[in-house]
């Protein structure tokens, strides 16, 4: 009897949504299932949840360059890429190392670091290059204001792990690391941050004239970055117009010997354009617990850093997500387990700007930087987050080794603000396995996401709007997996030299999504 009365109410209900979405008829209103064309109706998808599955392919035929931890922006079906660690062929030097240890010829040699600028076009092949010394050679010629600051200037082209992030046609760079400036034995952070127009930069890379109008809007940049938002292995993030350094430290060496300083924050910061090509800098209040290094939370880089949707009072709003993350204080290498949520513009009852997740335990699971992309589902209120290959295969591997699974994390964005330590966790996780289609190498690393440009987006925000972008398909290109850190082993670490390089691959990403089924007693 209780289960008539529900399927009653369930029928009513049913119906009066079918009445204020205009009165179909009732032959397209008794199915939930999709068409024979695999497409689904508006009115499916209003009603139904769904479920997502990602899945790779890779394109045979790749001719783009192998490149590690670089900068990269999407136009069209071109693809501009530029600074990162690549493989010396000539010397026989591979430069996917992921740490200084010496498992390949030489821990992150010189000769690694990428010195050519690239445009392909991932649609037709075509590979166009330039050395970075006649960009900035060509760059000086025609903006003479940035003509003394030649190997600041070059050092925005060759770095490594820079923090990036693109928005109306920009690309912006922040910090990474590479040989000082003076060409000495050790690295440093790069204090600086650059504004680069990508289609102008393009253009002077396939050797396309470039207009006064191009040369004015090509580069802007600052040396002189402040302290506090001196890094590299953070992610960079623009909401409402203010950016996010998210992460990452500030790293020095020298020999064998090495220092590092952990942000321990989200850094919001404000850029203006000033005059001769330069851009000023204002600092704000970081986003922290403000503990000292040996107990705070944020004590974080490397991690897949990711954009979220969060509904406050109503209100879907546009953060930052650490999923776990590298390293815990100590010398036993690590990775935190647990998430924390930040939300910029609004404080919890504590007055704190982040949410802690300290219940959720990603227990190992893809705990470095990898591609990564994000859709929102507004049926289940549900942000969908996918995470691709990368360093941790789970649990029971203490060792973080290089793996191909995926990992796709739900987050319920109804967050509610009452506290800043969750007792309940807010997010849950599935593995993928070897979402690289069985591939014997493994792939994700230090990746990059190319995302198709087509995709909805939820406004002021990088997440995809998976009912606008699905529309009336149930499968849609996402974009590409491209490049990263190539490794012939789970822990090339403890293997011969040569065991990792810089990938030139490119894997295809692919979204569909199925109603779920809703049982019906009979």
């Amino acid at each position: 009897m209780q289960t008539f009365y529900l399927n009653l109410l369930g029928l009513i209900l049913f119906s009066s949504v079918l009445c204020s979405c205009g009165g179909k008829s009732s032959n397209n209103e008794q199915t939930n299932q999709t068409s024979d064309s695999g497409k689904t109706t508006q009115l499916e998808q209003k009603l139904k949840p769904y479920t997502y599955q990602v899945s790779l392919s890779e394109v045979k035929g790749s001719k783009a360059p192998s490149l590690q931890s670089f900068v990269h922006a999407v136009n069209g079906n071109e693809w501009l890429l530029f600074g990162g660690r690549t493989n010396d062929v000539t010397d026989k030097i591979a430069g996917g190392m992921h740490n200084f240890s010496n498992y390949s010829n030489e821990g992150f040699p010189k000769k690694t670091f990428n010195t050519n600028l690239f445009v392909y076009n991932v649609q037709d092949t075509a590979l166009y290059q330039m050395p970075v010394d006649s960009c900035v050679a060509k760059i000086v010629e025609n903006l003479p204001a940035l003509k003394n600051d030649l190997p600041k200037l070059r050092a925005i082209f060759v770095n490594s792990n820079p923090q990036i992030t693109q928005q109306d046609g920009y690309i912006y760079i922040l910090g990474g690391y590479g040989v000082d400036y003076q060409g000495g034995a050790g690295y440093i952070t790069y204090p600086q941050v650059a504004k680069i127009q990508v289609k102008a930069l393009m253009k002077l890379i396939k050797k396309e004239a470039l207009s006064k109008e191009d040369w004015n809007a090509l580069i802007k940049v600052n040396f002189n970055l402040p302290e506090p938002i001196i890094a590299t292995g953070g992610e960079m993030f623009i909401i409402n117009q203010k950016f996010y350094l998210a992460g990452g430290h500030h790293f020095k060496e020298a020999g064998k010997k090495s220092f590092q300083k952990y942000l321990n924050a989200v850094q919001p910061f404000e850029l203006a354009d000033s005059s001769n090509h330069f851009l000023t800098v204002t600092v704000g209040k970081a986003i922290s617990d403000n503990l000292p290094d040996s107990t705070t939370i944020f004590r974080r880089r490397d991690a897949p850093i990711v954009p979220i949707l969060s509904k406050i009072d109503n209100v879907l709003k546009p953060g930052i997500a650490f999923y776990t993350g590298v390293f815990t204080y100590g010398d036993d290498g690590t990775a935190w387990p647990d998430a924390i949520y930040i939300h910029p513009e609004t404080q919890t009852k504590e007055g704190q700007l982040y949410t802690y997740d300290k219940p959720y335990n990603q227990e190992g699971n893809n705990a470095y930087s990898c591609a990564d992309f994000g859709g929102y589902d507004a049926n289940s209120e549900t942000l969908h987050t996918f995470l691709l290959g990368g360093i941790g295969a789970g649990k029971n591997d203490t060792e973080l080794s290089f793996t191909n699974n995926g990992l796709h994390i739900q987050y319920k964005t109804i967050l509610h603000l009452n506290t800043t330590i969750l007792t309940k966790p807010q997010s849950k996780f599935k593995s993928l396995p070897e979402v690289f289609n069985g591939d014997t190498l493994k792939h994700g690393a230090e990746a990059a996401l190319m995302l198709n440009e087509k995709l909805v987006k939820v406004p002021n925000s990088e997440i995809i709007d998976l009912q606008k972008t699905f529309g009336e398909s149930n499968s849609v290109n996402i974009g590409y997996v491209y490049g990263g850190i190539l490794s012939k082993s789970a822990a090339p670490g403890g293997s011969s030299k040569g065991q990792s390089m810089a990938s030139h691959k490119i894997w295809k990403v692919t979204l569909t999504r199925k109603p779920m089924l809703v049982p019906v007693s009979q």
